[in-house]
């Protein structure tokens, strides 16, 4: 039984003399090589989810992934989240309960909302509660507003349906500058 903690994130070591190949190559050539595929996804603050339907329905295509009545497209990805953290929710011991509220409730990105106003003071439930309120809906609605990062797709969501799914979920976070 292993767990997995997110500490943050952190750049990128150098690379090793065998890595200085790829490293010398534009990130759009590093992913060819690796034989993979730049794929567009709409910014909306459904794109978290938008990017792991796509990987899913590949997998689904050729047999390694099965939806299980969880529907498509980031809409069934969203809803497969919400259903698997609230059944986890109900059959969870007292200690599996606290790390399945310390994953979705803590943290700073788009989590505040879930510690200010009527929730200040409110239970870990109620704040569970809104949370998932908040996740099974669209984010499009909030583009751009102050609200907008309470429906995104953090690293906590990213843990919990790769889990729930027994799935790896690879993050690359590609950009033109060199020096960040």
């Amino acid at each position: 039984d292993s767990e997995l903690v997110i500490i943050g994130e952190f750049k990128a070591p150098s690379p090793t003399p065998t890595m200085k190949f790829y490293a010398d190559l534009h990130w759009s050539m590093q992913t060819q090589r690796l034989a993979l595929r730049v794929q567009s996804v709409v910014e909306d603050g459904n794109c978290g989810f938008r990017s792991i339907a796509h990987g899913l329905e590949a997998l689904a295509k050729v047999g390694l992934w099965n939806r299980d009545g969880n529907g498509e497209g980031w809409q069934g990805i969203r809803k497969m989240l919400c259903d698997g953290l609230v059944r986890c929710q109900k059959r969870a011991s007292e200690k599996e309960l606290a790390k399945l509220y310390d994953l979705v409730l803590s943290g700073s990105e788009g989590r505040e909302y879930l510690r200010q106003g009527s929730l200040r003071r409110a239970s870990e439930q109620k704040r569970f509660a809104k949370y998932i309120s908040t996740m099974r809906r669209d984010a499009a609605p909030y583009a751009a507003t102050s609200k907008w990062t309470r429906f995104w797709c953090t690293d906590s969501e990213l843990v919990a349906i790769a889990t729930m799914e027994n799935i790896a979920i690879v993050v690359v976070e590609a950009t033109e500058d060199v020096n960040a």
